[in-house]
């Protein structure tokens, strides 16, 4: 039978969301089960316009890789609804009357169709009887972790591109279908649309027990206990995920273990055909083999450590102007600007020498709130994690008013001076409960679905006493002036922890454990030379956050630096801390 594959991106859900692209292609299962169909299916794909108050977002573009100079070429919703209907006269119509349409959510897809349907040919009936891969899934394998697209497609061999497009998702449907028609009737007895139909009214079944993977038990069973990198592999060999291990045999196998994971985790073990592991001295060269291979192999299900263009700054003495690493530019290697900015900004409100100082700091003749004066708040209001809480020019003043009263009148603020109050909040926050934090995750430097360089901190506006008190939505000064204290805290963090990856960077890293008489010596290193690059940034860091981790267990550590001098503990404990 020749069906109608179907695809519908949009910017949200039925509600409030709109469509945004439709592909589709007509094949039957015979056609996509060949290793070279002659011809290919013919996969179609229109950008859609949106209305005028509904703009691209950058979310969206984020999602689909979709920009607005893309949608330049979109057609009108009346012309993809046009060619997808005349497409559609190809499609097998028995025994329902209609084209036989697959998509993979019929739930999410149909709400999209029909309202393009009534907004071009509303007198008209539906012209399509969409069968839902997903619920077909839900019968042939309820042992299988996740259904969605993306694993049901690695699943059957094929692994979708990151970016979330029509035309890729329908080659997806399109394979899926294949591979589920000959499943239903393999397993099943399924063979025609009557008995599909039949199929489709039972309940789904329970799942038996376990898990089921498409990765052999044997190959994670055999693997060393010897530290190391693990690679799961997609049934193409491609890299889906890099992780390090201090035991490669336990932590694998701990993700078939667990009795419930989250979704982005199961959509990984549903692809997950193989296992390969390079196998490390120690854990430290694991944790550094892992950043390295993370950058170089680029994972889709691994987040942080990954190249997506990121640079390291280096600035001047003043911490004034940017520019590349050398005498004239020893502050760094810092991996934004964006904080160093907000510090300047900050600096001069204090000061009351910039034309837009918020209203606590000036003068009665001063002129009223600048446009400039306004963006800057709202960025620093950002960096706060204050965007929705209220945060304006004379808020921000009378909480810039509290921290100014807490240091000394007379003295000229700069960026320093903020850097260095920042200092002394972090010696008085830091305690042996910091140093546990980052060292609870011993076996992975990166978790699938996490973000990289998240802030360090957020301020949450705490919920008042009542049981019908609505959450608070505005901030007050002193809860502002708590979180630029915060602010200046991690801002002086990231400071200090470049100055420490510039040392790190010349040195020879040994450490013993316990009562350990021979001493391990990192072996994989990374050469900065003349030129810092976020990878050596990114190979520093993460051999920080081991070094932490070792302070964590009670090891001992010694740091010899380029003079030759020998750092030991408790200095070492006492920096780790700090950066």
């Amino acid at each position: 039978m020749r069906i109608l594959a179907l695809d519908c991106q949009t910017t949200g859900g039925a509600a409030n969301g709109h469509l945004l692209e439709l592909g589709w292609a007509l094949a039957n299962a015979a056609e996509i089960r060949q290793p070279h169909p002659a011809p290919a299916p013919r996969i179609r794909s229109h950008l859609v316009q949106l209305p005028e108050t509904a703009p691209l977002t950058p979310r969206i573009t984020q999602l689909t890789g979709i920009t607005d100079a893309a949608m330049t070429s979109a057609v009108t919703p009346e012309t993809a609804w046009e060619e997808l209907v005349a497409d559609s006269a190809g499609a097998d119509r028995a025994p329902f009357g209609s084209s036989v349409s697959v998509v993979h959510f019929a739930r999410f897809e149909y709400p999209f169709l029909r309202k393009l349907q009534l907004r071009v040919e509303p007198q008209s009936s539906f012209p399509f009887h969409l069968v839902c891969a997903h619920e077909i899934a839900r019968r042939l394998y309820p042992d299988l972790p996740r259904a969605s697209l993306r694993a049901l497609a690695g699943y059957c061999g094929l692994t979708l591109p990151e970016s979330k497009r029509a035309g890729d998702h329908v080659r997806a449907t399109l394979l899926v279908w294949s591979h589920l028609v000959e499943e239903l009737s393999r397993r099943r007895g399924v063979g025609s649309f009557e008995e599909l139909t039949s199929l489709l009214r039972e309940p789904v079944p329970p799942r038996q027990g376990k898990w089921s993977y498409p990765l052999p038990r044997e190959s994670r069973l055999s693997l060393p206990t010897s530290p190391g990198v693990y690679r799961f592999l997609a049934r193409d060999r491609s890299v889906l995920y890099v992780g390090k291990a201090t035991s490669l045999k336990k932590r694998v196998n701990s993700y078939f273990q667990k009795r419930s994971a989250p979704q982005k985790v199961r959509e990984l073990l549903a692809q997950i055909h193989d296992v390969e592991v390079s196998v490390t001295p120690n854990a430290i060269d694991a944790a550094l083999l892992e950043s390295k291979q993370i950058r170089t192999l680029s994972p889709p299900y691994n987040t942080a450590l990954r190249d997506h263009g990121q640079k390291v700054f280096f600035f001047d003495r003043e911490l004034r102007t940017a520019g590349r690493h050398g005498t004239n530019f020893p502050v760094g290697p810092l991996p934004q600007t964006q904080s160093l900015r907000m510090l300047q900004y900050l600096a001069q409100q204090m000061n009351g020498t910039s034309s837009e100082a918020p209203a606590a700091l000036r003068d009665a003749t001063a002129m009223p709130p600048s446009a400039t004066d306004r963006r800057e708040v709202k960025l620093l209001a950002r960096e706060l994690g204050l965007e929705d809480t209220g945060v304006d020019e004379e808020l921000l003043g009378q909480a810039l008013g509290l921290i100014h009263a807490e240091g000394s009148s007379h003295t000229n603020v700069t960026v320093r001076s903020l850097l260095a109050s920042g200092t002394r909040h972090l010696k008085g926050s830091a305690s042996a409960k910091e140093l546990s934090t980052e060292a609870d995750n011993s076996d992975d430097q990166e978790t699938v679905g996490a973000k990289a360089d998240n802030p360090a901190f957020r301020l949450t506006i705490p919920e008042t006493k009542g049981a019908t008190t609505p959450l608070k939505e505005t901030a007050t000064a002193t809860e502002v002036a708590s979180a630029l204290r915060e602010f200046l805290a991690q801002t002086s963090r990231v400071h200090r922890r470049a100055a420490w990856l510039r040392f790190l960077s010349g040195s020879q890293v040994r450490w013993r454990s316990g009562d350990d008489e021979d001493w391990e010596v990192v072996t994989t290193t990374h050469d900065v030379g003349r030129r810092w690059s976020r990878a050596a940034y990114d190979h520093y860091r993460v051999l920080t956050t081991e070094l932490r981790r070792l302070v964590g267990e009670g090891a001992e550590i010694e740091v010899r630096g380029p003079s030759g001098r020998i750092l030991r503990q408790p200095w070492i404990q006492r920096v780790l801390q700090r950066v």
